[in-house]
């Protein structure tokens, strides 16, 4: 399908699920997904379900949390499902789909992919701190990758100041690997 090969993964699935023959809705998508190329995760309710659908790479992070009342909620950052109260129960694996109806839910697999592809921007930036993307502590992440660039890449300094709010953590693990001070130089305003 070339003619779909500029535009985004969802709006290519859109396109072929309103053009898909088959009767049911989770045919229709399986269908729809399998063409498609890209990554994506895609979420939509219908009168009696929710589905969720993950791209083959599992690119970006999505999981699975069950609130207090029990119903099924999705994120892409365990940090909230913290803020809603809900508990972590699992992540969203590569090309699964996931269907939650009144009586439960059912997990059905797309096509198999060999090699999942992660977005690094996750463990970098997007994430906040005292998140768990792909199995692993952004915090841990944050401080470790600095830690590597102190090792290094090491500059002769008075002090490692850290861009706020995301650079906080991975600057901090720079300063305790190059024994160099952290300081704090610039200040985030929300005015």
């Amino acid at each position: 399908m070339s003619f779909l090969s500029s535009i985004p993964p969802t709006k290519d699935l859109v396109f072929i699920y309103t053009r898909t023959p088959l009767c049911t809705l989770c045919i229709k998508l399986v269908d729809a997904c399998e063409k498609i190329q890209g990554t994506y995760s895609i979420v939509f309710l219908t009168e009696d379900k929710l589905v969720v659908v993950h791209d083959p790479f599992g690119f970006c992070p999505l999981i699975m949390g069950r609130h207090s009342n029990d119903a099924v909620v999705f994120a892409s950052k365990t940090c909230t499902l913290d803020l809603i109260k809900a508990t972590y129960e699992r992540k969203v694996f590569p090309n699964e789909v996931i269907v939650v109806e009144k009586n439960g839910l059912q997990s059905l697999y797309l096509m198999t992919h060999p090699q999942p592809k992660q977005c690094i921007f996750e463990h970098i930036y997007f994430a906040l701190p005292n998140s768990v993307v792909f199995g692993k502590s952004v915090y841990n992440s944050h401080r470790q990758f600095r830690e590597i660039l102190a090792t290094q890449s090491p500059v002769n300094c008075d002090v490692v100041i850290a861009v706020p709010n995301s650079g906080v953590v991975a600057t901090l693990g720079y300063a305790a690997k190059a024994r160099v001070p952290f300081q704090q130089g610039l200040i985030s305003s929300t005015a």
